[in-house]
């Protein structure tokens, strides 16, 4: 990448990062999750983690509606533990946690991007997620998207180069170990593991056994690493698996719906933007950097 290359992506990058910070507020929408991971924080530091789970297990098995697991993936109230304990509950200061993730992850996305698109391609697409108001608004919440947006991509960055055996790249343990972090920030980063394996298959594809080991480094560490944390924490977080037990076809089409239908709030403070926004999607059927450079061009 060129000298002006990282002078964009830099710019982009600062300028996305200043408007999160603009765009935050001084309290948080009464949700029950951020509460769970500040009091995982506070536990933490006090290193009071059976008296966590013991006292929020019995919240959540007398609530009528169960608000949430016994606790979450220890990842994300680890990162907010040094916040709390240098500036207390404090929002503004927590949600930087979220700015800092998504920064970070504006980078791995354009070095991701760049694997498929040219550069100047892979900076426009980095530039409309960087600008994308629903984005910027998510790190004014106390929750674990956004670092676990980072770490997962990251993943799938790392994957994708382990595949192609990059000059000089640290591959099985390197990648066992970010998978660890996914999951570790929450539960479905074991997810990752999908592409990992088709990413084996398809480069040793019909050598099976040559596929299986390349999957068993990146395995390896990671289930060291999960052994080492159960160790070390208590388990609440297993009964973040119960959740699933809620999943059914009408929540799944309900969220289909909501996520098509997400980027519209890009047009937003448009009047009429709904429409503009359906007129977009009718208009290019199959949105891609040049198409999206092209729209740009002609709305100069």
């Amino acid at each position: 990448m060129n000298q002006r290359r990282q002078l964009l992506l830099a710019l982009i990058v600062l300028v996305s990062t200043a408007l999160s910070f603009l765009m935050l507020t001084r309290g948080h929408p009464w949700w029950d999750d951020f509460a769970g991971y500040v009091m995982q924080a506070q536990a933490i530091l006090a290193w009071k983690l059976d008296d966590f789970i013991v006292h929020n297990t019995f919240t959540i098995q007398n609530s009528s509606y169960p608000p949430g697991p016994v606790a979450y993936p220890w990842g994300y109230p680890l990162l907010l533990a040094p916040v709390v304990a240098l500036f207390g509950i404090h929002p503004l200061a927590l949600k930087l946690v979220g700015i800092f993730f998504y920064a970070l992850f504006l980078v791995i996305f354009y070095l991701l991007a760049r694997t498929r698109l040219a550069e100047g391609e892979a900076l426009l697409l980095t530039g409309v997620l960087a600008f994308n108001p629903v984005l910027l608004q998510a790190s004014d919440l106390i929750l674990s998207d956004i670092p676990f947006l980072a770490v997962s991509t990251f993943g799938i960055w790392l994957i994708d180069r382990w595949s192609k055996k990059s000059p000089g790249f640290l591959p099985g343990p390197l990648l066992g170990a970010i998978v660890f972090c996914a999951a570790f920030l929450r539960t479905n980063g074991l997810l990752l593991f999908i592409p990992l394996a088709v990413a084996a298959l398809v480069q040793h594809w019909p050598n099976w056994k040559t596929s299986l080991r390349w999957i068993l480094p990146p395995s390896g560490v990671f289930a060291a690493l999960y052994l080492a944390a159960s160790l070390i924490l208590p388990n609440g977080q297993d009964s973040y698996l119960s959740h699933f037990s809620m999943f059914n076809l009408p929540r799944l089409w309900d969220n289909l719906l909501f996520y098509l239908w997400l980027p519209s709030w890009t047009f937003n403070e448009i009047p009429a933007g709904s429409v503009f926004y359906g007129v977009f999607v009718w208009r290019y059927k199959s949105i891609t950097p040049s198409a999206i450079a092209h729209i740009l061009f002609n709305l100069r």
